[in-house]
């Protein structure tokens, strides 16, 4: 990750996973995140944002 330094990721997994597989795009500091998932518990999705919040370099 550190030598591709990528644009964007997509992720395509159960709505179980996807939380996990955000935080660590976030974490990485991929600019474009785009997560496709039905039925993500919204405490997970609040926890996303509180995430995106509190990094100074991501933007929401």
């Amino acid at each position: 990750m550190e030598q591709l330094k990528p644009d964007a990721t997509a992720i395509y997994v159960a709505a179980h996973q996807a939380t996990a597989a955000i935080e660590e795009a976030i974490e990485a500091e991929i600019p474009l995140i785009v997560a496709v998932a039905e039925h993500i518990p919204l405490h997970d999705m609040l926890r996303v944002r509180l995430l995106l919040l509190w990094l100074p370099t991501a933007r929401s």
